[in-house]
């Protein structure tokens, strides 16, 4: 569980907290964005639609049963029929001594929407525009619908970053000229900027 996540959580909790920032922040449900995740990277694969729904329906189905904790007595039977399949490398479950199984149970339903509704001072987000983890649309959307909920905040400035990835640097893409990926530039000073615009009083 990344920061820009559970910032939320921790701003929510706090009345010393004067403003957030959240970097790639997941607007709903972990297990959701890792079923995006998944999919998105499927999608650069040789795999073609069908194998892709196929491999989708059982990676959705083991990460059910961890988020839940119910239903491990079907995973050997799911392993038995999967085991021969192209994309199983790819999507297949962990061992069942694995300590994701544990991790997942406890984060696997964590929705930060709960949390970013609670929030009441200046919310700064931001994105990598090629973030191919997060649906970036999705996300922005549920958050600031949430932070507007309750009617208590509509300070809310979204950052989208040209050209960068879900780290938020920019890494050459397929086919241009290598160069070292990098930190997007300027960044460091929009968030500086953006923090002294608001408490320069």
């Amino acid at each position: 569980m990344e920061g820009g996540t559970l910032a939320p959580l921790l701003a929510s909790k706090s009345k010393d907290v004067s403003f957030v920032i959240a970097a790639a922040s997941v607007g709903d449900t972990v297990f959701k964005q890792d079923i995006y995740r998944v999919e998105n990277n499927l999608k650069t694969t040789e795999f073609n639609p069908a194998e892709i729904h196929e491999a989708m329906a059982y990676y959705t189905s083991w990460l059910n049963i961890a988020r839940t904790g119910k239903g491990i007595d079907k995973l050997d039977s799911q392993n038995q029929l999967s085991q021969d399949k192209k994309w199983v490398e790819w999507v297949k479950a962990p061992p069942k001594n694995h300590w994701i199984w544990n991790y997942y149970l406890a984060t696997g339903n964590y929705n930060s929407l709960d949390y970013w509704k609670k929030i009441t001072v200046p919310v700064l987000l931001v994105y990598g525009e090629n973030d191919q983890i997060e649906d970036i649309k999705t996300y922005l959307h549920n958050i600031d619908k949430s932070i507007n909920s309750e009617h208590l905040n509509n300070d809310i400035t979204e950052l989208i970053l040209p050209n960068a990835q879900h780290n938020l640097c920019v890494f050459p893409e397929k086919n241009e000229p290598f160069f070292w990926w990098y930190l997007s530039r300027g960044y460091e000073k929009l968030v500086a900027s953006w923090i002294v615009y608001r408490f320069r009083n």
